[in-house]
């Protein structure tokens, strides 16, 4: 049931993968050198079948994906590594839509691209105290097979859909000031293009065009006593539109602050973990001039314990154990100005259970 209409849905996901790789540990003119090369191979099928009022409809898409990648890394310097790694990747979508009521044309078509991506860094470990790192990379990130399809969405496919990519830069320090007491800070910057977001207005996921985002990540972590340890982090981020009109503004959904608290009592083999999360204010999703008021931050608690035994782990948890009501997500309609929030969860909670067998 969706909003007093009647609503059944099925979905099915699945992946079946092969990544072999080698491990050449092979020294360079006495520097000391790992090289790590490999292929991956995925095949991520999907099923989907919706039925409600005036609809019935099955879709299957199937996404192939392979790739090649190569890492080295090299000791230049005793105490100095140099890493440089490359990736190249394809793509295959088989989109296969029926729609049993034959108010829409069937879909039976197929999208490929294909993405590299590379990275190279520089790591400077002090011993025993950590390090300073600075990295440069090109990434990209296919659609996922969901999000390419809703069948709210006119067409239910969005064939249009592109990859993610982005060019980016971090450089920071980790550093531990006693054995007990460490801290760690990154500075980024990226440019990303195609970034994917799920469009309310129209049902589907679609792609901004060119953005930048930029900020600061720390943490700090003190063992006040043995089996007892504080984990402190913050993120400021800037996230904005990159050129065009709306070069400056601020990405919707996107926080500039979040800061993250947890503590940690480990007692033999169970831990238990009482922890916090902030999210900062954000303008609502559609809002991409910026126009109306931000949505509120909130600040959600959590309680977990996990207990190991043998082969076994069994994991529970509270989450939002003060049964705070908040909306994490918000949406704005530009023409009328309404505002529409999604609840999140209250109180809720969770149990697995895990079992390890090493032959």
């Amino acid at each position: 049931d969706m909003n007093g209409i009647p609503w059944d849905s099925m979905r099915r996901f699945e992946t079946i993968s092969l990544t072999p790789k080698v491990i050449v540990r092979e020294d360079i003119f006495s520097l000391k050198n790992i090289v790590v090369a490999g292929i991956d191979y995925y095949y991520s099928p999907s099923r989907s079948n919706d039925a409600g009022t005036g609809t019935d409809s099955s879709t299957n898409i199937n996404k192939t994906e392979w790739g090649f990648y190569i890492n080295d890394e090299l000791f230049v310097l005793k105490d100095l590594l140099f890493t440089a790694g490359y990736r190249l990747a394809k793509v295959k979508y088989d989109f296969d839509y029926t729609d049993n009521t034959g108010s829409l044309a069937p879909i039976n078509d197929f999208v490929k691209d294909d993405k590299d991506a590379w990275r190279i860094g520089l790591n400077y470990i002090i011993p025993d105290k950590g390090n300073v790192f600075v990295n440069f990379a090109k990434g990209f990130r296919f659609p996922a097979t969901d999000e390419y399809f809703s069948p709210f969405a006119t067409p239910p496919i969005n064939e249009n859909l592109k990859p993610h990519t982005a060019e980016e830069i971090d450089l920071g320090i980790r550093y531990n000031f006693t054995k007990n007491i460490g801290a760690s800070a990154t500075g980024f910057s990226g440019r990303h293009t195609n970034e994917i977001y799920y469009n309310p207005l129209t049902f589907q996921n679609s792609n901004y065009g060119k953005t930048k985002r930029q900020g600061v990540e720390a943490t700090l972590f003190w063992i006040i006593m043995p089996g007892l340890r504080l984990d402190l982090g913050y993120t400021y981020l800037d996230a904005v539109f990159d050129g065009d009109d709306l070069d400056g503004n601020k990405i919707p959904m996107v926080p500039a602050n979040k800061f993250n608290a947890a503590v940690s009592w480990a007692i033999d083999a169970l831990t238990m973990t009482f922890s916090s999360q902030y999210i900062g204010n954000r303008y609502m999703t559609s809002d991409i001039t910026n126009s109306f008021p931000k949505m509120g931050g909130f600040t959600v608690y959590d309680l977990s314990a996990v207990y190991t035994w043998k082969g076994f782990k069994v994991t529970g948890a509270v989450k939002n154990i003060f049964n705070k009501e908040y909306s994490e997500y918000g949406v704005v309609v530009n023409g009328t100005g309404m505002q529409y929030f999604y609840p999140s969860p209250e109180r809720n909670y969770l149990l697995g259970v895990q079992y390890t067998y090493r032959f």
